[in-house]
């Protein structure tokens, strides 16, 4: 390392270690390295203190005394030559010396002759007589420090740091003489000289490369980790080879002397190699992998796959295949992976033969070199091609699989099924074709029809499912006479086949198959395997022949009526009571390798087969059922027995959350309809006394909540809010024991569903008062994290009812806000005096909650409200500090509600110690689990709201100045997420404040800009293109919709100006909407969602009775187009007319939108309203037309 000091003193002492080195590298010829190495660490330590510079005496004359003791042949060389920072400084030295000396010192010393002499002393590493083998680890150790002396230095761990250091200097002296092109013209020579020196024939070249690639091939499996250098090797090696003396003979010399050491190590590192541990970091592998295939492709394969095209040349790969031959079991599989991999070289109408030809003759190459080894090995290593071969796609001849057929997977008594297999997934065509095909093809159907064909396990079964031979032996498969293991296979085989055949050849299969299917599927037993594949096997036909293949009826009558077997084998038995419980929505969410397999097959193995794998099963059978589907009835059934509740429950949660989360069952809204009625009839049948803590009752909870809102109807969204608070009416004082889970429960259910207009019988602001004090005395009880969430979600509930306040009943329709308010203050007021006062001596969990509670409902308080509460705000800072520095939730909020609003009065309004809010513990405020359902308060939540609140009314100089106080705290000593948290949200605030004033947009200016592009699609129609057209609508429904900066409600005219666009679209580019209504109707549906949404509002309503009109002449102008609009659509002589050609259109793009926008309406809208919107639709129905009826 160079080391470039200070002037000064550092100057006095670079000149006094510069004299040193001089004086040290001088001395060396008569002092020599030392016994133990010591002058030469000494030069090497003033070589590494002293800068580079325009002085390189010193430099030169080490390097050029190290190459002459390093070239004599005794001990003292030897040892030399192998000591490790002998090479680092000849490194250091190749660093600094000009390329023009470096040249002429290198070649003087016959620098090649010593390198080749280190490498091949290193590449064979001597084990000393009393070594002890160390037991195997993949933990790598690190370089230990590498001593002087000869016997040490020979060993594999210091051949290995050698070999580090030599190609550490190989890689700085190529690295320095590539970037000389762009220097002087010295340096340049210099460079040409040293490439000169590496200039030799590749039969010369190769002497220095195999020893390298036995280094790689040894350390790859030692414990000495060399990974920051390691990775650099191969890259190094082939740099060498790209400077020698190109010939037409290379590829020759790289088979000869590289190949046997380049398929070694590559079968080690892609783990061919059998029980060998490779110890290098993944990174190096894969690079070492990367660059010794590049290295192999580009000077072996394709220098021979040229060859072989040109002139059928094949005497490198020979070569390479016989020189590899000990090594076979791994060598084979590489050599036919680089061969397969090998880049195309020619192009045209011959190239796919000539590359068939290719792989065909290195496939037999890698086969024949198989010759020596053991039945066992040699079918082990072609599966392993064969393998490699159906990746990469490469074509082997038929007689050469017929072969492997014959000799190996049908060879002895025993059938290898994965050979075959592998063997059809090659070429089909092996069984088919020829006289041998045929032979072939009756013997493997005689071994399966064989009683001792017994198969060994389950990749003997995967490979026999894999050989898709039923449209070639359907008569074995459909046998009496097939073992007892291969009749449930069959089936898959069946499905399997079915799946990638046509339909034509689909519906033979079906129509061989059916008699047998039918019959499995009436007479056999449940528990046999054979049944439940045929199961399987009768959806996959059903669905392979739907929706107009003729048998889909016939399928689908038989598993309806399989079904209804099934119905009753599930009336019999009690959930509860099953070994395996049944769990379709967990099959439903994994996959096919995660999904857990039993070998036994039970009722549970068709309940998650039917409502978890087959998607399109349920609406089969349900397809035309007036009720539920008796199947699914019992599945979902709710137990009354209260001891098996509770274990049905997980059961009943998983199928329903299994039915409303399949998207075949979301668009059946018939059956979505009555499962979801079913659910809430289950839950208004709870218990009378206290229906709540029903396990059933629960698990009914549960699937509403994870019901997709779009599946809600009003009237069932409404049947619901009725009946939870009819039974919080009953339950009365028994509110006290519902749980902390259950209250969420019911809460969360609550807000999902006033989410959207839902307005109850009786609905009155009463029932929010009562509902909040029943959920008192338990969230007194909680602990603070699930208390607060709790208090919120009452919080998001009550602003969701007042939203719909104008339908309240009763004296509660009208409220007065500023009463409200005034009422809030004083019990905050109260809570916190109470806590201000009692916080020493009281601290009990109800007081905590209160406080928490207070707090979070204090934020709907205007500001001045707040800073005229008189509270002792000392007290409540001096409670926060301690509980903060106990590390509890409540110091926290309580700190933030302090900062936020009475800054000017604390003694600490600006805390830069963020640090305890991650040390907390807030166990010790509270035990108990937090519901899934309760989105608690998170350590990064709380830190964010803490600095928002300080930093709220900051300029930007203060905030910069509190963000220079918190770096000033940071210490990596201690926990520092707190404050690290801390400075990224002062950092978002300052970004945020210097973005926020140019990405304001003004509503007259998107008003404007509409009016453009208004003007451009009217006035210059035919200039717009189909993108102008799709693109408008897109920026229409993204506006409407609230996404695109300007809100619909800041202004009339934005919705004006939206509905102006959309107009011009459809007079003037009707043309253009043909096929795409669907983009159209989106549009609409988004603005028609705006205009709900607004009018919602009620006084504070933006838009009004023109905007619905500007909105229904839209739907005018799409549903009665007028003449000119679609004259230009017309085709000559048409006999139709062109109105009417366009309503016709329209009116079949509106068909799916239709239910939405009904759905919108009828949310939006009374009874009455919905009755006039009822009448209007069905007059258009019947006329065509909205007015004039």
């Amino acid at each position: 390392m160079d080391v470039i000091m200070a002037n000064g003193h550092g100057s006095t002492e670079t000149f006094t270690r510069g004299r040193d080195l001089v004086k040290t590298v001088r001395s060396l010829d008569q002092t020599g390295p030392g016994n133990d190495g010591e002058h030469i660490e000494r030069a090497w330590a003033l070589l590494t203190s002293v800068s580079s510079s325009h002085f390189y005496a010193a430099e030169e004359t080490v390097l050029r005394w190290l190459l002459k003791s390093m070239k004599t042949n005794n001990d003292a060389a030897d040892t030399l030559r192998r000591f490790p920072l002998t090479w680092r400084i000849l490194g250091c030295t190749f660093q600094r010396i000009p390329l023009f000396s470096l040249a002429k010192s290198l070649a003087d010393r016959k620098f090649m002759a010593i390198l080749q002499q280190t490498l091949k002393s290193i590449s064979k590493p001597v084990t000393p007589k009393d070594a002890v083998p160390a037991p195997s680890s993949k933990k790598r150790k690190r370089t230990p420090e590498v001593i002087f002396d000869l016997e040490a230095l020979k060993t594999r761990d210091g051949c290995i740091s050698t070999g580090d250091a030599v190609l550490g200097a190989l890689r700085i002296l190529l690295a320095r003489v590539d970037g000389a092109a762009h220097t002087s013209q010295n340096e340049r020579m210099g460079a040409e000289h040293i490439k000169g020196l590496f200039s030799q024939p590749a039969s010369d070249v190769v002497t220095y490369l195999a020893p390298i690639l036995s280094l790689c091939e040894y350390s790859a499996t030692s414990d000495l980790s060399c990974a920051e250098t390691q990775e650099n090797w191969i890259h190094t090696l082939s740099a060498i080879w790209n400077l020698r003396l190109q010939g037409q003979a290379d590829s020759l010399e790289v088979a000869l002397y590289l190949s046997r050491s380049a398929f070694g190590l590559l079968g080690k590192l892609t783990g061919l190699a059998i029980d060998v541990d490779i110890t290098l970091e993944d990174h190096v592998k894969s690079s070492w992998v990367q660059q010794l295939e590049s290295f192999m492709h580009r000077n072996l394969f394709l220098p021979a796959k040229s060859a072989f095209l040109n002139r059928k040349d094949l005497e490198a790969p020979i070569r390479a295949v016989d020189i590899s031959r000990p090594i076979a079991s791994v060598a084979g599989p590489v050599f036919f992976h680089l061969a397969s991999t090998t880049p195309r070289i020619l192009s045209g109408p011959s190239a796919s033969t000539s590359e068939e030809d290719w792989a065909k003759a290195t496939f037999k190459l890698a086969r024949d070199s198989l010759a020596d080894l053991t039945p066992q090995k040699k079918s082990t290593t072609l599966k392993i091609m064969l393998g490699e071969a159906i990746a990469n796609r490469s074509n082997i001849d038929l007689a050469d699989l017929r072969a492997l057929c014959k000799d190996h997977a049908l060879g002895s008594d025993s059938t290898d099924w994965q050979a075959l297999s592998l063997v059809a997934q090659c070429d089909p065509d092996v069984f088919l074709l020829t006289d041998d095909g045929a032979l072939l093809l009756n013997t493997v159907a005689d071994r399966l029809l064989q009683p001792q064909s017994s198969l060994g396990g389950e990749e003997d079964l995967e490979a026999v499912l894999q050989l898709r031979l039923f449209d070639l032996m359907q008569d074995a498969w459909l046998s009496d006479t097939l073992p007892s293991d291969l009749l449930a296979l069959r089936w898959p085989i069946i499905a399997s086949t079915v799946s990638w055949v046509n339909n034509e050849a689909a519906s033979k299969i079906r129509s061989k198959v059916q008699s047998e299917l039918k019959k499995t599927l009436a007479k056999g037993k449940l528990e046999k395997p054979d049944t439940f594949e045929a199961f399987r096997a009768a959806t996959q036909l059903w669905l392979s022949a739907f929706p107009d293949g003729e048998d889909v009826a016939e399928l689908a009558a038989l598993l309806g009526s399989f079904a209804d077997r099934l119905a009753k084998q599930l009336r019999k038995l009690k959930p509860a009571s099953l070994e395996i419980p049944w769990d379709p929505f967990g099959v439903q969410l994994s996959t096919p390798e995660t999904r857990p397999t039993t070998s036994s097959v039970t009722i549970t193995s068709y309940v998650d087969f039917a409502l978890g794998e087959a998607s399109r099963f349920l609406p089969l059978v349900s397809e035309n059922a007036d009720t539920l589907p008796e199947f699914l009835r019992h599945i979902i059934a709710f137990s009354d027995d209260k001891e098996a509740a509770p274990q049905e429950s997980k059961q009943l949660s998983s199928a329903l959350s299994a039915v409303l989360s399949n998207e075949n069952v979301f668009h059946e809204a018939r059956l979505t309809t009555k499962v979801i009625d079913h659910v809430i009839e289950a839950l208004t049948c709870g218990s009378k006394s206290s229906p709540w803590e029903d396990a059933s009752t629960s698990a009914a909870l549960k699937a509403l909540i994870n019901t997709p809102n779009e599946l809600l109807s009003r009237a069932q969204r409404e049947r619901i809010m009725e009946t939870l608070m009819l039974q919080r009416r009953k339950m009365k004082s028994k509110t006290e024991k519902v749980s902390a889970s259950t209250w969420n429960l019911v809460l969360g259910l609550m807000v999902k569903v006033m989410q959207r207009s839902t307005f109850y019988e009786g609905m009155s602001f009463s029932d929010l008062t009562a509902l909040a004090t029943s959920a008192s005395p338990a969230i007194a009880d909680m602990d603070p994290k699930t208390a607060l969430g709790t208090s919120r979600l009452i919080c998001e509930l009550t602003g969701q009812g007042l939203s719909g306040s104008g339908n309240f009943e009763g004296d509660d329709a009208s409220l007065d806000l500023s009463d409200v308010r005034g009422r809030l203050a004083t019990i905050v007021k109260g809570i916190l005096d109470a806590y201000a006062r009692e916080w020493r001596s009281s601290n009990d969990r109800a007081a905590v909650n209160k406080l928490l509670v207070a707090i979070d409902a204090a934020e709907g308080l205007p500001s001045d409200a707040l800073e005229g509460l008189k509270i002792d705000i000392k007290a409540l800072e001096e409670a926060s500090a301690d509980a903060v520095s106990q590390g509890y939730l409540r110091g926290w909020h309580l700190r933030t509600f302090l900062i936020g609003n009475f800054a000017p009065l604390l003694a600490q309004p600006r805390p830069t110690d963020f640090r305890l809010l991650f040390q907390s513990d807030d166990a010790s405020e509270g035990t108990g689990s937090i519901p899934d359902v309760v989105s608690a308060s998170s350590s990064r939540e709380t830190t964010n709201a803490c600095v928002d609140a300080i930093v709220r009314r900051m300029g930007r100089s203060e905030k910069l100045q509190y963000l220079e106080s918190l770096l000033e705290e940071l210490d990596e000593g201690q926990a520092v997420d707190g404050q690290l948290l801390a400075i990224h949200q002062v950092v978002v605030r300052l970004t945020a404040h210097r973005a926020a004033g140019p990405r304001r947009r003004q509503p007259r200016a998107f008003c404007r800009t509409a009016d453009v592009v208004r003007l451009l699609l009217d006035q210059r129609a035919t200039l717009m293109t189909q993108w102008n057209i799709e693109t408008t609508l897109g920026a229409v429904s993204v506006m409407a919709s609230g996404r695109g900066g300007v809100a619909v409600s800041s202004s009339p005219r934005v919705y004006e100006a939206l509905c102006s666009l959309v107009s011009v679209v459809i007079r003037r580019h009707r043309l253009r909407l043909e096929d795409h209504y669907h983009i159209l109707l989106s549009t609409l549906e988004a603005l028609l969602r705006a205009l709900v949404h607004d009018a919602s509002k009620g006084a504070a309503a933006t838009l009004g009775s023109r905007h619905a009109t500007l909105y229904g002449r839209l739907v005018t102008l799409v549903t009665e187009p007028s003449v000119a609009s679609v004259s230009r659509a017309q085709h000559v002589g048409a006999l139709d007319s062109a109105t009417d050609a366009a309503k016709k259109t329209a009116r079949t793009a509106r068909v799916p939108r239709a239910h939405a926008v009904r759905k919108i309406l009828n949310d939006a809208m009374d009874a009455s309203g919905r009755a006039i919107l009822r009448e209007m639709f069905k007059r258009y129905t019947q006329f065509g037309k909205w007015s004039g009826v």
